[in-house]
């Protein structure tokens, strides 16, 4: 805020994400962009689960849905993940 102003800048969740931004930009190539897109994480699961809608993300089922279906494919690091912030 000390240049931008007062509610000018970048988000607190946006900067939390700058470094996987970073990584992304790294490797990115043009033929990559062809093949890769950005969505909203719970458009992502709506489609993994085929379209139906899951339990509340903030409940223990929620929480359970979505962490199963990252398992299933192949998010092996999943439990050391949940446990960073």
């Amino acid at each position: 805020w000390e240049h931008e102003g007062k509610g000018k800048g970048v988000s607190a969740q946006l900067w939390n994400i700058a470094d996987k931004i970073r990584e992304v930009d790294e490797i990115m190539t043009p033929a990559l962009q062809d093949t890769i897109g950005e969505a909203h994480p719970e458009l992502i699961f709506w489609n993994l689960v085929g379209q139906r809608r899951l339990a509340r993300k903030t409940s223990l089922d929620g929480r359970e849905q979505r962490i199963a279906l990252l398992a299933q494919r192949g998010f092996t690091r999943l439990p050391k993940w949940l446990t960073q912030r």
